[in-house]
C-alpha cells in the first residue's frame, strides 16, 4: 500500500511464524531466509519457542521417519529440520548418501538422488565426512532405512564448530 515494498516470507520467517522450505525451482533467496530463520530460532521467536518446532537430533529424526514409514519423495512425508554430524559421506554415479552419527540401527542418512543429485550446486557431497550439518526436508524410509531426502543444496547448511 502506498508503494511500500513488502516481502511476506521475510516477515513470517523473521517473526518465527514460518520455517524455510526451499524448492529446487524456487530457492533464489533461500540463503537470506535461512539466515532470518536462524535469528528467529536463536531468539526463540514465535514457533521456535516451542520444542515441537526446533531442529531434532538424528535419533529423533530416524524414529519419526520409521514411524511415518513414508516415501520422502511423495507429498505425505513429514518435514523436519535435523542437526547432526556426518559419519560417512559417499557420492556415487547418480546419488549420494551422508550417513549420520547418532542413530541406532538401522542407520539414518541424508540422501540426494535423481535430478536433485544431477543439479547439485552445493559443496561436494563426498567432502562432508565429519561436518556438522543442519538439513531440512521430508523424512522417509527406503529399504528399511530411515532417511531425509535433500531436493536442493539450499536445504543443507554446514554448521560452524
Amino acid at each position: 500500500e502506498g508503494g511500500r515494498w513488502f516481502w511476506l516470507q521475510h516477515e513470517l520467517v523473521s517473526r518465527g511464524a514460518a520455517y524455510v522450505r526451499a524448492r529446487p525451482n524456487n530457492h533464489a533467496r533461500a540463503a537470506e531466509l535461512t539466515a532470518l530463520e536462524t535469528q528467529a530460532r536463536t531468539a526463540e521467536r514465535g514457533m521456535w519457542a516451542q520444542r515441537a518446532y526446533r531442529p531434532v537430533t538424528v535419533r529423533v529424526a530416524a524414529a519419526a521417519a520409521t514411524e511415518a514409514n513414508a516415501n520422502c519423495m511423495r507429498g505425505d512425508a513429514p518435514f523436519r529440520i535435523v542437526e547432526g554430524r556426518v559419519a560417512d559421506a559417499q557420492a556415487f554415479e547418480r546419488r549420494a548418501s551422508l550417513r549420520m552419527e547418532g542413530a541406532d540401527e538401522p542407520p539414518f542418512s541424508l540422501v540426494v538422488f535423481g535430478e536433485s543429485f544431477a543439479n547439485w550446486d552445493g559443496p561436494p557431497l563426498e567432502s562432508l565426512t565429519g561436518a556438522r550439518v543442519r538439513a531440512r526436508g521430508p523424512l522417509g524410509v527406503f529399504h528399511d532405512e530411515p532417511q531425509l531426502c535433500l531436493e536442493h543444496s539450499s536445504q543443507l547448511e554446514i554448521i560452524a564448530e
